[in-house]
């Protein structure tokens, strides 16, 4: 298949999804999609059900026609249930009442929250130029925050005290050694001796690690090493005893500005976000301002009584 069959195959994919989205939207919210009884679902329904998608995700989700159909049923299914929950009268239950009440102040709260949300992210890209400047000053004095670690890349036979005892790990690790030295080959000393369940597929290459993610006495060595080649003493670690060949270092490199930036930019964006929110809440709710019934809170706590904690003597 050419790339020009594939391009064009995907091209009138996309423009026939678009076009399914238009006719959607064209029948108009109050379309019924499905009906169970009393029960129905409309495009308006399953268009509010379906904001729970984070929208970056939202398309793709309504590309894949049985999540579609499922969405729509869950739905339709819950409606059905719900009209049979008030047909037995629990729309009237005064506990439910509250419970919808306090689910449907939470909603607001969120709607309220996305609005000033939106407002703050469109004021914050307005003053775009000034944050740059902003995450330059931040990346600056923060110049450590943002580099690299040191790596070191490095070679190892490992011998267990598994069926033997240290000094007898610790023996055939320094026998290794003097072979090595002597002009034997690391690499098939590794497949042949190495209890590394890896030396199969790398003949003891390691590969390069950073601080942090070896054993503190398998690093220390390595990182202690200076030159290609070079063979560690035998290393005590928590698997066993180690010979180790150092082969490359790369050191801590200061990341640039540019490469961090949209790291920098975002935590600012959302900083910003938090304090406008902060901001607008505390417009409109001091906790300082509260008017609290002491009594009746502290009367909510729960107790128990005493005489039940205590241990019946024999």
């Amino acid at each position: 298949m050419s790339r020009t069959f594939e391009y064009c195959m995907r091209t009138a994919f996309v423009i026939t999804m678009l076009l399914s989205t238009a006719n959607a939207v064209a029948q108009g919210a109050d379309v019924t999609l499905a009906t169970y009884g009393n029960a129905k679902v409309t495009v308006a329904d399953y268009e509010t059900s379906i904001l729970r998608i984070p929208e970056r995700d939202r398309f793709g989700y309504a590309m894949d026609q049985k999540r579609v159909s499922q969405e729509v049923e869950n739905i339709l299914q819950m409606r059905a249930i719900a009209e049979e929950s008030k047909r037995q009268g629990f729309d009237s239950d005064p506990v439910l009442k509250r419970k919808l009440e306090l689910y449907k102040d939470r909603i607001l709260v969120e709607a309220l929250g996305a609005k000033i949300e939106a407002e703050s992210v469109k004021e914050f890209d307005a003053r775009h130029a000034a944050y740059v400047e902003h995450a330059k000053e931040k990346y600056l004095v923060n110049k450590k925050q943002y580099q690299t670690p040191a790596e070191v890349k490095a070679s190892h036979i490992l011998v267990t005290t598994n069926g033997r005892t240290p000094e007898e790990a610790q023996a055939k690790i320094r026998s290794l050694r003097e072979k090595i030295l002597a002009g034997a080959s690391f690499e098939e000393l590794a497949v042949a001796n190495s209890e590394d369940a890896s030396v199969r597929a790398n003949r003891g290459d390691l590969g390069y690690f950073s601080p942090g993610q070896m054993d503190p006495a398998f690093e220390a060595a390595a990182f202690a090493m200076k030159k290609p080649g070079e063979l560690s003493q035998p290393v005590r670690s928590r698997f066993g005893y180690h010979l180790i060949r150092f082969e490359d270092r790369k050191e801590a490199r200061q990341v640039p500005f540019e490469d961090v930036m949209p790291e920098i930019m975002e935590k600012l964006k959302a900083d910003f976000v938090q304090q406008k929110r902060d901001q607008a809440f505390k417009a409109i709710y001091d906790p300082a301002k509260v008017q609290w019934n002491e009594p009746a809170v502290l009367s909510l706590r729960k107790t128990v009584d005493p005489a039940l904690l205590k241990v019946p003597t024999q």
